[in-house]
């Protein structure tokens, strides 16, 4: 308690027989104000410290991470083959198209005119299946509001 609380009290205790200038009701609003204080004086001082450490360390550090996050982001969609992927496959697709068709006019699989024509053929699909998953993550994601080459990543 409060060393003007305890006087108070104390000034009351001396007081009790003689009668007081403060009436019960004054007392009480008296120590109720104190009180609210008291409280309100606990909460502001704790949220005082959180804003602190939010002002002062929270936001630097943050910053920090979505620095790094958005040079990854745009290291990836910019520089890396990711996004040649999808081309790169459209084109084998039309090319393995092309080996089937003169292969079935020779009369032969078109394995045995390109021994890799069946890799090619899944490795098409693997990209096409792995774009449409990279687009439908990427809408639903917001790290696609962190960086301005967003727009790259389309069907």
């Amino acid at each position: 308690m409060s060393k003007q609380v305890q006087k108070i009290w104390a000034e009351l205790s001396k007081n009790k027989r003689k009668g007081t200038n403060l009436g019960l009701t004054k007392r009480n609003v008296k120590l109720s104000i104190v009180d609210d204080l008291e409280r309100l004086y606990n909460e502001v001082e704790s949220a005082q410290m959180d804003q602190s450490y939010f002002t002062y360390e929270i936001i630097d550090e943050q910053e920090e991470k979505l620095s790094d996050i958005m040079i990854i982001i745009d290291e990836m969609i910019i520089n890396s083959q990711m996004m040649y992927a999808k081309d790169g496959a459209d084109e084998m697709a039309e090319l393995l198209a092309k080996v089937e068709e003169s292969a079935k006019g020779l009369g032969l699989d078109p394995q045995d005119v390109f021994d890799q024509y069946d890799d090619a053929k899944e490795l098409v699909d693997a990209v096409n299946s792995t774009h449409d998953d990279l687009v439908d993550n990427w809408r639903s994601s917001r790290l696609q509001n962190i960086t301005a080459f967003a727009d790259r990543i389309k069907r």
